[in-house]
C-alpha cells in the first residue's frame, strides 16, 4: 500500500531518533521510485543476510496464527541465488528532502528547530516552541 501510494506521488517521510544525543529529526518531501536498473543492481551487491527483510513468502502484515519471520523454512540452507525471488520485494525511494523538524529532549527544557526550502533553493530554518 505504501509504494502504491508513492507511485501515485505521496510525498515521503523519515523519522530518525539518536538516543545518545537525544535528538529527533523527522524529514520529507517529494519521492519517487529509481529506475528498476539500479534497484536490481543494487540488490545483486546484497549478501544473503541483507536479502533477508525482503524475502518474506507472504506481504508484510499477512495475518498468521503463530509467531514467524515468514521466511522460507529452508532460508538458513539456501545460498545466496536461492534468495534471488526477493527482488521482487525491493526498491529504492528517492527523496528531494523538502521540509524538515529536529527536535532536542533536555531535561532542562526541549528546543526545536524547523526547516524548509524551495525546488532547489537554500533552507530556511527557524526555532519553534516544542
Amino acid at each position: 500500500m505504501k509504494a502504491e501510494h508513492l507511485a501515485a506521488g505521496s510525498e515521503g517521510s523519515y523519522l530518525f531518533w539518536d538516543p545518545d544525543t537525544s535528538l529527533q529529526v523527522m524529514a520529507g518531501g517529494p519521492t519517487h521510485w529509481a529506475p528498476e536498473d539500479e534497484a536490481r543492481n543494487a540488490f545483486r551487491k546484497l549478501p544473503k543476510h541483507g536479502r533477508k527483510a525482503y524475502a518474506t513468502v507472504s506481504a508484510p502484515g499477512t495475518k498468521v496464527p503463530h509467531p514467524t519471520s515468514g521466511l522460507p523454512e529452508d532460508w538458513d540452507e539456501r545460498q545466496v541465488a536461492d534468495t534471488d525471488y526477493a527482488i521482487h520485494h525491493f526498491g529504492i525511494l528517492i527523496t528531494r528532502l523538502r521540509w524538515a523538524d529536529v527536535l532536542h529532549l533536555d531535561r532542562q527544557g526541549n528546543t526545536r528547530m524547523t526547516g524548509s526550502r524551495s525546488d532547489g533553493g537554500d533552507w530556511y530554518w527557524e526555532w519553534a516552541i516544542p
